[in-house]
């Protein structure tokens, strides 16, 4: 299957994505049964068809879960098509996926319920790469890392339970940054820039969290050295800023627009939709490359987070959900 064929696949996905002005409506306050009506001619179709075959009374929470089950499954169908193309040219950003993946399940195991109770579902994505059999035994991170170890599974090394809960996730970060895209260089360097950008965009939400309450040596912990233009020296002095300061010196380091925001909800809604409009010019700019699949896969997240959010925000008073719907990520151009 030529590349050109598998792009058109994947724009022919991306033409029933649910538009941000129809987005924009579900959170001013549409009734749940024209949001299935909105979702049943989008590419979650199938999730709103099997929801109705069951025949119960559709609640705003059956329809955050069938997106996010449709969200899933269109990641199912997007991989599939790019793994007939290349198994493994894609494989850098299927294993980000991946990782995001082995986080929930331990977060889920850090609650102290088994990881599966939660109506979590994996996908293999990497070429290669296999995931555990549904299971109720595991328990604990230590048997999860056994588990993966067992279906070699590449991630299973990066996983260290004995660090704290967001030690454990940088930890995992600076696997990926600087074992596996170094062990798989030869696809990641197709697409340097944007590996580039996701370092960065991890050191900037730990500086969010740090600012105000660090020294030297949180900034040495918690740094994720890799191909980021943020360097530590940079990372060390942004998080002794201010809100603004931190805000503005960030947009200078990256060369983005940021627009100003406040708190860490609202400065990763602007890094989000910052970077996402760098990619998708980046699409535009080489419109049979990588790019295109990556800006697909983030405008498919984009997409689900700010539907979920919408679907939640529409059973609330308007007011709180319009101050509320403001975090949503914008994904047009203009």
């Amino acid at each position: 299957m030529g590349f050109e064929y598998t792009v058109t696949r994947l724009r022919g996905l991306h033409s029933r994505f649910v538009p941000d002005a129809e987005i924009e409506s579900v959170a001013a306050g549409r009734d749940i049964s024209s949001i299935m009506l909105l979702l049943g001619e989008s590419v979650f179709a199938d999730e709103v068809e099997r929801l109705k075959s069951r025949g119960r009374a559709i609640t705003h929470r059956a329809a955050v879960r069938a997106v996010e089950e449709g969200r899933l499954a269109v990641i199912e169908k997007a991989a599939a098509l790019l793994r007939q193309w290349n198994p493994k040219a894609c494989n850098p950003v299927f294993a980000r996926m991946e990782m995001e993946q082995v986080k929930e399940a331990i977060r889920c195991i850090r609650t102290g319920e088994p990881v599966y109770d939660k109506r979590i579902r994996f996908l293999p994505l990497m070429d290669g790469a296999q995931w555990l059999p549904r299971s109720e035994g595991i328990r604990t991170v230590a048997q999860f890392k056994e588990e993966l170890v067992r279906a070699k599974h590449p991630f299973a090394e990066a996983i260290d339970d004995t660090l704290s809960p967001e030690m454990a996730e940088l930890h995992m970060e600076r696997f990926y940054f600087n074992v596996w895209l170094k062990r798989n260089h030869a696809h990641a360097a197709r697409c340097d820039t944007y590996f580039a950008d996701w370092n960065d965009i991890v050191n900037l939400h730990t500086g969010t969290l740090l600012r105000g309450r660090s020294s030297e040596g949180d900034a040495r912990r918690y740094f994720v050295d890799g191909p980021g233009r943020i360097r530590y020296s940079q990372f060390a002095q942004m998080i002794g800023m201010g809100g603004g300061e931190f805000q503005e010196h960030a947009a200078r380091l990256l060369g983005l627009p940021l627009g100003r925001r406040e708190g860490v909800a609202g400065f990763a809604q602007s890094l989000r939709r910052a970077f996402l409009r760098k990619w998708k010019l980046g699409a535009i700019a080489r419109p049979t490359g990588l790019y295109e699949i990556l800006v697909f896969f983030e405008e498919l997240d984009v997409m689900a987070m700010n539907l979920k959010l919408a679907i939640s925000l529409s059973e609330m008073p308007r007011a709180r959900a319009a101050e509320a719907a403001g975090y949503m990520v914008q994904r047009q151009l203009a």
